[in-house]
């Protein structure tokens, strides 16, 4: 059976995918849970050293940024966020 995607069998996301699951095993979901909440207290710094306004939106290891200052719940909210002018902070990286 012919099974296609983005980065199906990509060798850089397989090596990535397998690096992340080194890291994690035996690790608990909690410390997940703080890897993340300590990475995503990293982007808020960063931002806020730029004077980029962001939201971040995260679920345990599951997370998202937006590029605004007002709280993101539904999809018109999620709208307002400036990915044109504050986008190009990643284009540079």
């Amino acid at each position: 059976m012919y099974q296609a995607g983005t980065l199906s069998g990509n060798p850089l996301a397989m090596a990535a995918g397998i690096a992340t699951l080194e890291i994690l095993k035996g690790k608990s979901y909690a410390a997940l849970d703080k890897m993340t909440e300590s990475l995503c207290n990293g982007y808020k710094d960063l931002f806020a050293r730029k004077g980029i306004p962001v939201r971040i939106n995260r679920v345990g290891s599951m997370f998202t940024l937006f590029f605004t200052e007002k709280e993101v719940t539904d999809f018109a909210s999620a709208s307002l966020s400036d990915t044109e002018r504050f986008g190009r902070f990643f284009r540079g990286c």
